[in-house]
């Protein structure tokens, strides 16, 4: 029979073992919210929504970002703003609006029922989206 001190350092060396392989199999998130405010859309000073589209662009292509929430991104128009890599979905409650960007060569959409969900909690508050991916 294995003494008492035998066992714990077992279950203690499992442990430990247990952690190096999840440290080593688990994966860096990246991950960028950003406001850039409705304002700089529709007044659209100095070309505010060219620059704010551009730097969207340049913050995806040069960072190998998971997930994006952009609040108050009001304007898609130029499609060249999103990589073809990410993929978009948005919610909106009121005059606010909420994107969810994802990374496609990573994740994808759960096939779970009731997986994403969007909406307000209250009418005319921020919006919000819930999205399970996998």
């Amino acid at each position: 029979m294995m003494s008492t001190s035998s066992q714990l350092v077992k279950s203690r060396l499992l442990g430990s073992y247990m952690l190096l392989l999840l440290t080593e199999l688990s994966a860096d998130l990246q991950f960028l919210q950003w406001n850039p405010h409705w304002q700089c859309f529709a007044w659209n000073q100095n070309d505010c929504r060219g620059h704010a589209q551009s730097a969207l662009r340049a913050m995806l292509q040069d960072s190998d970002i998971d997930f994006v929430n952009l609040i108050e991104f009001d304007d898609f128009s130029n499609v060249t703003a999103i990589p073809d890599t990410y993929a978009r979905l948005q919610s909106t409650c009121g005059r606010d609006r909420v994107d969810l960007l994802y990374n496609t060569s990573r994740w994808r959409n759960s096939s779970l029922g009731g997986a994403g969900q969007g909406g307000g909690m209250i009418s005319e508050e921020p919006p919000l989206f819930v999205q399970t991916l996998q």
